[in-house]
């Protein structure tokens, strides 16, 4: 590579010689410790290049922490939550509030309703007042 400079106002451009030294001029912007890394042969030798934020660099992620391991709930497998599986989990409760939709089967040993049964938004099975079951033949409750 070539590399030319040249004065300011200067007409013509010298060619720099291959490792020719360029030197602070008194107008150029510099930083107060750029001269420190001359000295610099690696960034382990710069000033906290081993450190982030104070923190050593190679403790950011440490496995062997206890905090990684240790039995918190919910632990990964536990009975503290229900589980996004396709086999059974044993002895999970499940208790949700408000309304829910279910794109596919939904199936129980147990189905507890506390007032009525609706198909396709049609009431088809519901409990009275007087605690009779009521069934309708025509798909309407009065």
């Amino acid at each position: 590579m070539e590399i030319r400079v040249r004065n300011a106002g200067g007409t013509g451009y010298t060619v720099l010689d291959p490792r020719q030294r360029i030197g602070s001029s008194p107008y150029a912007v510099k930083s107060l410790l750029a001269e420190t890394a001359n000295n610099a042969n690696s960034a382990a030798t710069a000033n906290n290049a081993l450190q982030l934020g104070g923190v050593a660099a190679n403790q950011y992620v440490v496995t062997t922490d206890p905090r990684m391991t240790d039995p918190r709930t919910p632990t990964a497998g536990s009975a503290n939550y229900v589980q996004n599986t396709t086999s059974q989990q044993a002895a999970t409760n499940l208790n949700i509030s408000g309304n829910g939709i279910v794109g596919g089967i939904l199936s129980g040993n147990v189905v507890n309703a506390t007032s009525h049964y609706n198909i396709g938004g049609i009431r088809v099975l519901s409990k009275l007042p007087e605690a009779v079951i009521f069934l309708p033949a025509s798909g309407q409750v009065p």
